[in-house]
């Protein structure tokens, strides 16, 4: 049986944030986290690097979509972005 089909979760959560009008939404899994120290450390790790990319995604989309800036202040403002999300 595939793991997908244990999944409620997601599902559910989908269905109630679409009725609300929230239709894009990105889960990010942490398999792991109950198969001791060191696999909970790497699934936390893993799901903040996947969190940090995400948020610095969107950030440069909202800075792409401003508009009127000059190139230099999106560049200015993705660093900020990439560094408070610890992007380097």
């Amino acid at each position: 049986m595939p793991m997908a089909a244990l999944d409620h979760q997601e599902p559910y959560l989908r269905t109630i944030l679409g009725f609300i009008g929230l239709d894009d939404v990105v889960f990010i899994h942490s398999q792991g986290m109950a198969m001791g120290e060191e696999h909970r450390q790497k699934a936390f790790d893993d799901a903040l690097t996947h969190i940090a990319a995400r948020v610095n995604d969107l950030a440069l989309a909202l800075v792409v979509k401003g508009g009127g800036r000059s190139a230099g202040a999106k560049n200015q403002k993705q660093a900020r972005v990439s560094e408070k999300a610890g992007i380097n």
